[in-house]
């Protein structure tokens, strides 16, 4: 029973991925900007007499393993900077810091397999210092840009954990079936479709057809949320490096008149 130890310990493997990576997530609060190309500034308050409007609120964690950080606060706060400046935010109000210890634990018929580490975790808010001739309320193009980001953003992430999800299901379900593993099993998308052919290869066996049928379908679902994550993530990048919102201040004499305009980068 060596494959099914195997593919236990894959599964532990990435399951600790997911459990050590520094992780940043924001909320929508008021309008998207564009992507804020600048230096984000840290901020304990927020300003008090220059013009600004939040966006959302953000926060990062990050874990370790076996008690060995893998990650400082500083770590945190560029996670929570990228996150906000992808947003528009040219700002980051920090409010809250906490540290906590957490555990997991897997187990088969080989034993069962245990760690632990401590979680970090910071909260606050994004926020985009306005410029003294900036517009407060954005223009109806302009939001309706950053809605259409935002649903590539999450059609992304459905692609990407439906195509998870479905990995570790061929997995386990390869491994529960006879003695030997199948290397295309191991191998996203393309690895169901070679599998097929290896099914029954050392003779047949009952329940082969219905394993090729599952292993078919396995291979046909990860394709498709693999060439929509493509596609989705080519389409986000197109619109969000192409258009850019511009606003200036022109100095007329004595007063400041904003422009506002929506263009083109090419």
């Amino acid at each position: 029973m060596l494959r099914k130890f195997f593919v236990s310990m894959i599964i532990c493997y990435l399951s600790s991925l997911l459990v050590s990576c520094a992780s940043s997530k924001l909320t929508l609060t008021d309008y998207r900007y564009p992507r804020h190309f600048g230096p984000v500034k840290v901020l304990e308050t927020p300003p008090d007499s220059i013009r600004y409007r939040e966006i959302g609120i953000v926060s990062s964690k990050s874990g370790s393993l076996y008690g060995q950080p893998l990650h400082d606060w500083s770590d945190l706060i560029e996670a929570m900077q990228k996150q906000s400046a992808k947003y528009g935010a040219n700002a980051l109000v920090i409010t809250h810091s906490d540290k906590d210890l957490q555990g997991y634990m897997s187990s088969n018929s080989y034993g069962t397999y245990a760690g632990f580490g401590a979680q970090k975790g910071l909260t606050g808010y994004a926020i985009r210092i306005l410029n003294p001739g900036d517009p407060i309320e954005p223009s109806p193009e302009f939001i309706g840009i950053g809605y259409k980001l935002s649903n590539l953003e999450m059609r992304e992430k459905i692609d990407c954990w439906g195509l998870y999800i479905v990995y570790l299901l061929t997995l386990l379900g390869d491994a529960s079936v006879g003695d030997d593993i199948f290397a295309g099993s191991l191998i996203p998308v393309i690895g169901p479709f070679t599998t097929i052919d290896q099914i029954g290869a050392q003779g047949y066996y009952e329940g082969q057809e219905t394993d090729k049928k599952l292993m078919l379908a396995s291979g046909i679902v990860q394709s498709a949320f693999f060439v929509d994550l493509i596609i989705t993530h080519f389409r986000y990048k197109k619109i969000e490096h192409r258009f850019a919102l511009s606003i200036q201040s022109k100095q007329i004499g004595r007063n400041t008149i904003p422009s506002f305009s929506l263009g083109l980068k090419l």
